[in-house]
């Protein structure tokens, strides 16, 4: 014989609704510096001119004002789009000036080594090969910021990259070193 239960049971159906509602729009950005070269002044203008040809005209080959920014728009994201990138670090993203110095330093260390140059010609070389790294990498610490700065202006169609350059500019040329976090344990007699 079974009994009657004295407890009721109730199934809930939850559904959770983000109420900010926000929705991530993933924008084409379009490098505008580079219509600076004059070569590629002529692609865009071919890829604009098919861009043209191909809408239909509603009045005797008159184009109203939308239809001539979308194929501005059009034209400018098939030839002009930056391309996606991680953010790079200090050395990486000024490799092209800093690699051939230190290359440099090192066929003349590696000339000393071998014992070619007299000693104040190996001298004066390696100084020479030293200053010129040096001027290298202030060149480099003075280039990175214009990098992170031309992410930070790009807060409307990419914030969360802006952010990040945000924080990164913020830290400077050190900020991504971290002390580290020295734990010790306590041993039963309380003592460390």
């Amino acid at each position: 014989m079974v009994s009657p239960s004295d407890h009721s049971a109730i199934q809930l159906g939850l559904k959770f609704k983000n109420s900010k509602n926000n929705v991530c729009i993933d924008r084409d950005v379009i490098d505008w510096n580079l219509f600076l070269d004059e070569d590629f002044k002529v692609n865009y203008n071919e890829e604009l001119s098919n861009e043209l040809k191909s809408i239909t005209f509603e009045q005797e080959n008159k184009v109203n004002y939308f239809q001539f920014s979308k194929a501005i728009v059009k034209a400018a994201k098939k030839t002009a789009l930056s391309p996606e990138e991680k953010s790079k670090g200090l050395y990486i993203y000024s490799k092209s000036i800093i690699q051939p110095l230190v290359d440099k330093r090192s066929e003349v260390l590696d000339s000393i080594r071998q014992n070619s140059l007299s000693d104040e010609d190996a001298i004066s070389f390696a100084r020479e090969a030293r200053k010129k790294v040096l001027e290298g990498i202030e060149v480099a610490k003075n280039r990175w910021p214009r990098h992170l700065v031309d992410r930070i202006h790009q807060m409307a169609k990419k914030s969360r990259d802006s952010w990040q350059a945000i924080k990164t500019l913020k830290e400077g040329i050190l900020g991504h070193y971290k002390s580290p976090d020295i734990m010790c344990l306590k041993k039963m007699v309380l003592s460390l």
